[in-house]
């Protein structure tokens, strides 16, 4: 992954501003009867290819005719944060695929952009998590020889974010993640489970503009 896909995928997951050659991302506020909700859109040489709607349960993705390998990637990398699967070229077309679910996004040969429709991808995971490497639990005990994952289940982004900004803060705590797909580690590595709502205050205390 591109280093300009890294920064502005990751400003497009957390809702910042970001603005770097022909990639800009940007957050826009807007409030309903005191409530406030927030979109966050992904533009790519002014052409919105992505964009977190619904107070962020719903993500868009749009190549606006441009089926290019850099529009693949920027969409590729927004995709693989929610776990939403990948666009693959095959031959001449670009394809959606997750699952079993397989969409013809498009011939890379046709550049009339009016042909080509969004399609949605309603983002809803059941679970959310943030996962790290407690490098103070690692090595002893249940984690002999082994790396020990300290994993935190959260029941939405808001819980994610504040775990994820207080882990910042614990010197033993690094590489820390915050995803949307259930974690998987193979040998080497020992998984610890935690429910946001078991936790204290020193995890789950502080506000989040997520």
């Amino acid at each position: 992954m591109r280093k300009i896909t890294e920064k502005s995928v990751n400003a497009f997951f957390k809702g910042k501003n970001f603005q770097q050659g022909n990639t800009q991302v940007i957050r826009r506020d807007n409030y309903h009867i005191n409530q406030k909700f927030k979109d966050i859109i992904f533009n790519l040489h002014g052409n919105t290819i992505a964009r977190l709607t619904d107070n962020q349960t719903k993500l868009i993705i749009n190549h606006c005719g441009w089926l290019t390998p850099t529009t693949k990637e920027r969409l590729n990398g927004i995709l693989s944060v929610y776990g939403l699967g990948y666009i693959q070229q095959q031959k001449k077309h670009f394809y959606y695929k997750h699952g079993k679910k397989v969409i013809d996004m498009g011939d890379v040969t046709n550049t009339n952009t009016s042909l080509h429709q969004p399609f949605e991808i309603v983002l809803k995971p059941e679970k959310i998590y943030v996962t790290m490497t407690d490098r103070f639990m690692s090595g002893w005990g249940r984690a002999e020889n082994l790396i020990n994952k300290y994993i935190i289940v959260c029941d939405n982004l808001k819980q994610a974010s504040i775990i994820e900004m207080n882990a910042h803060k614990r010197s033993e705590m690094k590489y820390i993640n915050i995803r949307f797909s259930t974690p998987n580690y193979g040998n080497g590595y020992l998984s610890s489970y935690k429910n946001f709502n078991e936790l204290g205050e020193i995890w789950t205390k502080g506000k989040r503009d997520y």
